[in-house]
């Protein structure tokens, strides 16, 4: 691995920390907190922001990857919905069956989670396209 592999990795993930830094308070905040190792998974991925031939991320490659970690945490937010880690109180507000801190460290519960929202991001990316090639 070059050095220029390393601090391109560096750069997406001090990006995808910061995207993640949420305003939020309660269940919402420690989903963010604790999500962001597998945004950043999925960033590298799905975006390959490590292997650009420049020493520094461009700004437009910035640019992407934060909205991508945003796009992506919202999805998996969704996926925890679909898969009953995070349900809706009647009140309003939110309810976990187990904090995100131990979702996120369970092999089993990263597994069903990253697979889930990797199907959901093609999904989005093939309707998209769809919609692209009607214009």
């Amino acid at each position: 691995m070059s050095a220029r592999t390393v601090w391109r990795t560096v750069q997406t993930q001090r990006l995808v920390i910061a995207a993640l830094k949420s305003n939020e308070s309660g269940i919402r905040k420690d989903f963010f907190v604790s999500c962001k190792w597998m945004v950043l998974s999925l960033i590298f991925v799905r975006l390959r922001p490590q292997w650009g031939e420049a020493l520094s991320l461009t700004a437009e490659e910035s640019n992407k990857i934060t909205t991508a970690a945003q796009n992506y945490a919202e999805q998996l937010w969704t996926v925890c919905k679909e898969k009953g880690f995070v349900t809706a109180k009647a009140t309003g507000g939110w309810e976990v069956q187990r904090h995100f801190r131990s979702v996120f460290c369970s092999v089993v519960d990263c597994q069903r989670l990253y697979g889930a929202v990797q199907q959901k991001l093609a999904d989005v990316e093939l309707r998209e396209a769809a919609l692209d090639t009607k214009k």
